[in-house]
């Protein structure tokens, strides 16, 4: 029996990780029902009882040199793991974890990541140091696949997100009901998003639900909530965000993935792009999306989404599988090693 492991930012309350997970565990337990699968988690309890799996703790070194060791195929991803802007110790730390691996001879699969931002000379040298000591790579966006390009690695493949392989629960009716994603992040315009919304909420007639896809969304939402009115949801997991969002009218996503669950069920969105990586997946799903320094034109580009609400909807279904496609076929890269003797 092959024994995979798959580390990621798992387990830590970020529910976009987790719908990433899900994604590829799922996956995987469906068309490789043989294979033993375990995970590194900043929660195991959890993610062993949500998945049915074994889990370890990724911060011990007891757990990962333990996990790496027992294991046949390292697979890292997917998510935007190789970025220097949050920390650089997070970087270190995969970068760390692809290089035991390698020292211990397993077969590694860097899997549907995303690159950048990395501000630093010596993070371009590592990541393209990693990826080319590793077995197979595939990358979720275009502009992370320039990036290798323009690198020089050879051999890397366009893949998708990892939460595209997700089913959308059964269609349903939409309300009048906007989900809004925030999250914290300098130069966004608290007044300017007060005013946009509570144009939809008054003039428009619209539901405001803001939905908590990290707790740390809470602070920001509920000053929100109390100028604009609505409900607050602090979203239990990936399958309870599809559902929600699946009845809404769209989408105001700055979070990555209430932007890419949106597609996942059909609900246009309209991402706020603090992060490249934001507008890169609006332009892949042909939506819109607005720089955090043009806030001020927040209003005008909601009238303009609902204006041609009709068009940008019957548009994302054919994005998305698209999407589910590209995912599917580099999940052919993972199926490939485990095959091998």
């Amino acid at each position: 029996m092959k024994k995979v492991l798959i580390a990621g930012y798992f387990g830590m309350g970020n529910l976009g990780d987790e719908a990433i997970l899900q994604g590829e565990y799922g996956w995987l337990k469906k068309h490789f029902p043989g294979i033993e699968i375990s995970v590194l988690s900043g929660d195991p309890i959890k993610t062993s009882a949500e998945l049915g799996c074994y889990a370890y703790d990724r911060k011990s070194f007891r757990d990962i040199f333990q996990a790496i060791s027992k294991c046949d195929i390292f697979i890292l991803g997917g998510g935007g793991l190789f970025q220097d802007v949050t920390s650089f110790r997070s970087l270190l730390y995969y970068l760390f974890l692809l290089e035991y691996a390698r020292m211990k001879r397993k077969k590694i699969a860097i899997f549907a990541v995303g690159i950048g931002p990395l501000k630093r000379k010596i993070s371009e040298h590592l990541v393209k140091r990693a990826f080319k000591k590793a077995n197979y790579v595939s990358l979720r966006d275009n502009d992370s696949f320039a990036w290798a390009k323009r690198m020089g690695i050879e051999g890397v493949y366009l893949s998708a997100d990892a939460s595209f392989l997700l089913s959308p629960p059964p269609p349903g009716e939409r309300k009048d009901e906007v989900a809004i994603s925030l999250r914290l992040w300098p130069g966004l315009s608290i007044n300017e998003l007060e005013k946009s919304l509570k144009w939809l909420s008054i003039k428009k007639g619209l539901k405001l639900t803001y939905l908590l896809f990290n707790p740390a969304d809470e602070e920001i939402s509920r000053k929100l909530q109390a100028e604009t009115g609505g409900e607050i949801n602090l979203l239990s997991s990936p399958r309870a965000a599809l559902e929600r969002l699946s009845k809404c009218r769209f989408t105001i996503a700055m979070r990555l993935h209430s932007g890419i669950l949106s597609a996942v069920v059909g609900t246009p969105f309209l991402g706020l792009a603090y992060n490249p990586k934001v507008e890169a997946i609006a332009n892949e799903l042909g939506q819109l999306f607005l720089p955090l320094a043009e806030s001020n034109k927040l209003t005008n580009t909601l009238a303009y989404l609902l204006e041609k609400e009709e068009t940008i909807m019957d548009s994302l279904k054919d994005k998305c599988i698209c999407m589910r496609k590209r995912i599917e076929g580099t999940m052919e890269g993972i199926k490939a090693l485990l095959e091998e003797d």
